[in-house]
């Protein structure tokens, strides 16, 4: 395991006493802690949270002056109004008022920061015999510190939103007023006119060099837009989209990002949005692909830390996804919430509940380059290693670091069975004629994560078009998953190409825009768009696979963010029907094409997927329970059935939520994570080659299929499939090898009557002895045989067996 960057996010708060030796023992202390994970990496970097970056915008280049930092609890900036305080008269919730951590908090100034950057350095150097990079934070919002530049100097500034009424958030694009005060980059004070991102960008270059930085991290989803926390935006009100304001947002944001840096040449790193790139796209018209084009970023921006807060594990995996199939650079970063400096809340310790599905799930994403190689994480940030009281628990690196470094050892090395091709530079070309489309495939896939689709690899379109002409076997053996195509484009001819050659092949979205060529191999044709409140029929196939828990199976299609109403007809095999009393629309077919499969889902967003009940659309406006409605992004894992893959899950009521799950590709392993909403839920798996059998777990098997039921998080390997129509308990269990030359051994026991598939990690044959007895070198062997099925290879038994089993390479 080999990791480029191990960043260790901190505040200041831990240095309430500024003495020089007590920094440096709080630093030897810190390094120490994080040493097991930091010795496996080439670079480890330390990146403070002073404040709310007010510290660089009032940067006078006096080494005396002093600065207002984050010692507080809660929100600042912000004063609580007169409902508030009837609710909450003595501001004891943390959203009412901010208030200090200790009320002895010091007072700092330039040179002690100058001073602890330098201890930092040494203190790293000494412990861990690598230099250390230092990182200064910009945040736009009012949570951190006082603020006298964004709140009374230059109010102007804000006309962003982190989804209240208030505009209290910096924007990138602002244009300053005059003023008379001395800074370092501008010692006569701002001219009037002065583009903020001019003025900032020169400021941190003073305030980076004269201080030590090495480089510079945008908080919150500064730099993309006005609403980073929100669907909505300059482009989107929620009810209506605005695509003629798409090229001034795009012209601001450049303008910032190109004033910036020429101002500014040190590294910048990013947070990102809260959303995705279609999302961002659609509301705020972010140029992503010109933002990493014009290398303005040192890498993309890193998973969302909001899944530990709303829940919402689709949009961190999505976002994630989309804003990856593309690079800046040659790598990503994962980012994982440890505590929270200011809101009083240690994630790994109370919202994880120390629990590490926000490890695993978000590491098992993973994307395919242009030459056909899959590409993990390589570096990880803690956001932070000190609580909101300046504590730094050990708990929590001796808990974390143990998981983090198997999920390392377990990354992706090849493609997931589900793909995710993702129209990365078409989205952006979208804007204009498709943007509802652009929004509505991104929430689709949220909620379709959200409802347990295992989908954590993605290829963009041009990546999948490159790899596609230089091997046209590209992903022969995987489910490929896309928006609908553009008619006659490379991107739909390696889609067909893919299906003549045996491939499966699952489209999503509205085909209004579709070419001839899909429409008539799905039967498909248009008609008037229905919408607003509708009955959904499947066929008694699909039926069978999904437990609906209203009384009825009426459903909801919101043309606004579903991009229009329902209008396909027809269809060579429907799955799936919708229509009101009047009309009957087609919601999802399949057909046969060439050697493959296709299946096609129109799709609705309904965006259940945060909270339960759901989180709000718009103001004052909530979703539904599944008691009172069906939620049709639950056919999404279902119609994967259609490609032998089953995803079943057995609820028995609406508070047992489908878990979110990833299913990634390692040393020809498979890898099963997943989170579980509620411990009640049985999920039932099958792959096109049988049940898979968990090591180290028991499963009851029946038809091929494996049953389970997991703990709130799970992380498991299995190597081992099961063809057997006979119901029995199965065991897998890890063997001591007991053999010289085997590297490893797993014992099965409860077999019925099955065929085994086994994917072994080395190129050996593997031995399968039946009832195995001491010294396991004689006995009954059941033959195996090398097979490729469905472009799969793996070792199978050419007859079946029963009972106990023994294999080993």
């Amino acid at each position: 395991m080999k990791l480029e960057n191990v960043t260790l996010e901190m505040s200041l708060k831990p240095f309430w006493n500024p003495e020089r030796e007590n920094c440096r023992k709080i630093c030897m202390e810190m390094f120490r802690q994080w040493e097991p994970l930091c010795r496996h990496s080439d670079k480890v970097s330390v990146m403070l949270w002073i404040g709310d970056g007010s510290e660089i915008l009032d940067y006078r280049g006096k080494p005396e002056d002093k600065y207002d930092w984050a010692r507080y609890i809660g929100c600042i900036n912000r004063e609580p109004d007169e409902e508030r305080l009837k609710l909450d008269p003595e501001c004891r919730q943390l959203h009412t008022k901010g208030r200090l951590y200790r009320d002895d908090a010091p007072d700092f100034d330039y040179r002690f920061l100058k001073d602890l950057i330098k201890i930092i350095k040494e203190t790293g150097k000494e412990y861990l015999k690598k230099e250390i990079l230092l990182g200064a934070t910009f945040d736009p919002g009012p949570e951190f510190a006082k603020s006298s530049f964004k709140y009374q100097r230059h109010p102007e500034v804000c006309t962003g939103t982190f989804g209240g009424p208030k505009k209290d958030v910096v924007s990138c694009s602002a244009v300053l007023k005059k003023d008379n005060f001395s800074y370092a980059g501008f010692p006569s004070g701002i001219p009037e006119g002065t583009p903020f991102g001019l003025f900032l960008g020169r400021q941190s270059k003073c305030f980076l060099s004269d201080l030590d930085f090495d480089f510079i991290w945008f908080s919150n989803g500064f730099g993309f837009g006005i609403s980073p926390w929100n669907h909505t935006g300059l482009l989107f009100d929620g009810k209506k989209y605005f695509p003629e304001k798409a090229p001034a947002a795009v012209k601001e944001m450049l303008e910032f990002w190109n004033l910036f840096k020429n101002e500014c040449p040190y590294p910048v790193y990013v947070r990102g949005t809260n959303m995705s790139t279609g999302i961002d796209i659609a509301s705020d018209g972010v140029p992503l692909k010109e933002l990493y084009e014009g290398g303005f970023m040192a890498i993309p921006p890193v998973n969302s830390p909001w899944a530990a807060i709303n829940e919402d594990f689709g949009l961190e995996l999505a976002g994630w996804m989309s804003h990856i199939a593309e690079l800046p650079e040659k790598s990503f970063c994962f980012r994982f919430y440890t505590h929270d400096p200011w809101w009083v809340n240690s994630p790994w310790l109370d919202r994880y509940e120390r629990e590490p599905g926000d490890i695993y799930l978000p590491m098992a994403v993973s994307r395919i380059e242009k030459n056909g190689q899959v590409q993990a994480a390589s570096s990880v940030n803690f956001l932070t290693i000190d609580d909101s009281w300046g504590n730094m628990p050990e708990q929590v690196p001796s808990e974390v670091i143990p998981h983090l470094m198997e999920a390392f050892r377990h990354a992706a090395d090849e493609p997931g069975p589900l793909v995710w091709i993702y129209p990365f530079e078409e989205y952006h070309k979208w804007i204009n004629q498709r943007i509802d489309e652009v929004m509505f495939g991104d929430l689709l896939i949220r909620d379709a994560i959200n409802r347990g689709l295992p989908l954590n690899t993605v290829c963009s379109v041009k990546n999948f078009i490159e790899n596609k002409k230089r091997d046209d076997a590209f992903l022969s053996n995987r489910i490929l998953i896309s928006p609908v195509p553009e008619d006659g484009s490379e991107w739909e001819k390696a889609l067909f190409r893919h299906l003549e050659a045996g491939g499966n092949v699952f489209i999503y979205g509205p085909l209004r825009h579709a070419g001839k060529k899909l429409k008539e191999a799905l039967g498909i044709k248009l008609d008037k768009g229905l919408d607003g409140k509708m009955l959904m029929e499947l066929n008694e196939g699909i039926k069978d696979l999904i437990e609906n828990l209203a009384p009825h199976w009426d459903f909801e299609h919101n043309p606004v963010l579903s991009a229009g109403g329902i209008e396909e007809t027809g269809g060579e095999n429907v799955l799936a029907s919708s229509g009101n009393n009047k009309e009957k629309r087609t919601y999802a077919a399949e057909v046969s094409f060439g050697k493959g499969r296709l299946v096609w889902l129109r799709g609705s967003a309904t965006m259940f997927c945060a909270y339960n009940p759901p989180e709000k659309i718009a103001e004052h406006q909530t979703l539904p329970s599944e008691a009172e409605q069906f939620y049709p992004e639950r056919l999404f894992p279902v119609l994967l059935e259609r490609f032998g893959w089953r995803f079943v899950f057995h609820r028995g009521g609406e508070r047992q939520r489908e878990p979110v799950m990833t299913l990634n590709r390692s040393k020809n392993a498979f890898y099963f994570s997943g989170l579980n909403r509620n411990t009640f839920v049985e999920i039932e798996f099958a792959a096109s080659f049988g049940g898979p059998l968990i090591t180290g777990q028991e499963q009851r098997v029946k038809n091929s299929s494996s049953f389970y039921r997991f703990s709130r998080t799970w992380h498991h390997e299995f190597r081992i499939f099961a063809r057997q129509k006979n119901e029995s308990i199965v065991s897998c269990r890890e063997n001591n090898v007991r053999l010289h030359g085997i590297k490893r051994s797993l014992r099965l026991n409860g077999l019925d009557e099955a065929e085994l598939i086994i994917f072994p990690d080395a190129e050996k044959n593997p031995s399968v002895l039946l009832n195995p007895k001491s010294p396991y070198v004689n006995g009954k062997f059941a033959e195996v045989k090398l097979v490729e099925e469905n472009g799969w290879k793996f070792f199978k038994t050419t007859k079946k067996v029963s009972g106990r089993v023994l294999i080993y390479w």
